[in-house]
């Protein structure tokens, strides 16, 4: 396998190093130009194999957030105008809302969580694995790296 920022070929395991949004296989002279990655042993042979893990975490917006906006605001003997002056946002907002045509952006959402004590979102972890394939052109072929002296 050779080093996608060097090309030199790479002798035992890669780095697995993240530099800007780019993800890359390098050599250990290379390593210090990114953030680095995990790498993953995989039981077959003990062998370790380069593995790219991404978790992501994630709030997402449950989907009867129309149901629980409306109950509470219900709840409190509120009406849509009451709800839209209290948090300082539109009436018809409100009722789009609670109608389900359109999904709270992270602001709203925030001060209709505060003022009716509710939760309308639910945390989610999602890890993805992916195995590390080598490729042919490196970031060496095309890029120049200059250093700051």
């Amino acid at each position: 396998m050779n080093c996608e920022i060097c090309g030199t070929e790479i002798k035992g395991i890669p780095h697995r190093i993240k530099i800007d949004r780019s993800e890359l296989s390098v050599c250990n002279n290379c390593a210090r130009y990114g953030e680095a990655i995990t790498t993953v042993e995989t039981k077959k042979a003990r062998a370790r194999v380069p593995m790219l893990r991404n978790v992501y975490n994630i709030d997402e917006v449950i989907s009867n957030y129309p149901e629980v906006i409306r109950k509470a605001r219900q709840t409190r003997n509120l009406t849509v105008e009451d709800l839209a002056v209290n948090i300082k946002e539109k009436a018809s907002l409100i009722k789009r809302i609670e109608r389900g045509k359109i999904m709270p952006e992270e602001g709203v959402r925030k001060k209709l969580e505060q003022f009716l004590d509710i939760k309308l979102t639910t945390h989610i972890e999602k890890i993805e694995l992916t195995h590390i394939t080598p490729k042919t052109l490196t970031l060496g072929d095309v890029a120049t790296i200059k250093r700051k002296r």
